[in-house]
């Protein structure tokens, strides 16, 4: 069924710097999702089970980790705070326009599915603690990404051979995924946005997380 949308006027922009960073994360918006749908599968499987030592068995179709760096390199530039493209700047600045209250209610939904990919927490009884989606996240970029940091790299380890490799990559990939949501609906949001043209698209139906 094709999803059904309005457009709605906002507010002028008067500041250079925003309009720039919407005009980035549109393009970054835009090369994410492509990644995503050349990447991800249509249907993800995943199976585990615990062990008798206590740890976890996990296998799922899931790319390996190479083939998703593409994807989490990309993912990156909406989750670093010093991006213009971070996802809760450019939020944030659309709802700083935004006049009525449906549009309001519709970006305040897609900070809360963000939250719920930052907040959910993993098998916490082999970790003897709860793990979020955002330490997990924070875990691997650093690993991988920033400087490749060492400490972050066996923090990742030991957190690998916990639940294992398989499960511990399931859990990361289901978090850029579930925060990926959001992404692609804000990119729909501001997709008509620029300076001649100051309105916003949002979907006649969306879920609400009061």
């Amino acid at each position: 069924m094709e999803e059904r949308s309005q457009l709605y006027a906002v507010k002028s922009i008067s500041n250079d710097t925003d309009w720039e960073s919407i005009s980035i994360y549109k393009d970054r918006a835009k090369e994410f999702l492509e990644i995503r749908d050349e990447t991800v599968p249509k249907t993800i499987k995943i199976h585990s089970k615990r062990l008798e030592c206590g740890g976890y068995k996990g296998e799922s179709n899931i790319p390996k980790n190479k083939d998703l760096k593409s994807l989490y390199y990309a993912f990156r530039f909406f989750y670093l705070k010093r991006e213009p493209s971070n996802f809760n700047r450019i939020r944030n600045v659309i709802s700083n326009i935004a006049i009525g209250v449906r549009e309001r209610s519709y970006l305040k939904s897609l900070k809360d599915q963000w939250k719920i990919a930052e907040s959910r927490t993993y098998l916490s009884s082999s970790l003897h603690r709860d793990i979020s989606g955002k330490e997990f996240m924070d875990l691997w970029l650093n690993a991988h990404f920033y400087h490749s940091d060492l400490r972050k790299r066996r923090q990742l380890k030991i957190l690998n051979n916990l639940l294992s490799e398989e499960l511990s990559r399931s859990f990361l990939f289901y978090t850029v995924i579930i925060a990926g949501a959001p992404i692609g609906l804000l990119y729909k949001i501001i997709e008509p946005l620029v300076p001649g043209n100051l309105y916003v698209r949002v979907s006649d139906d969306f879920i609400t997380y009061d």
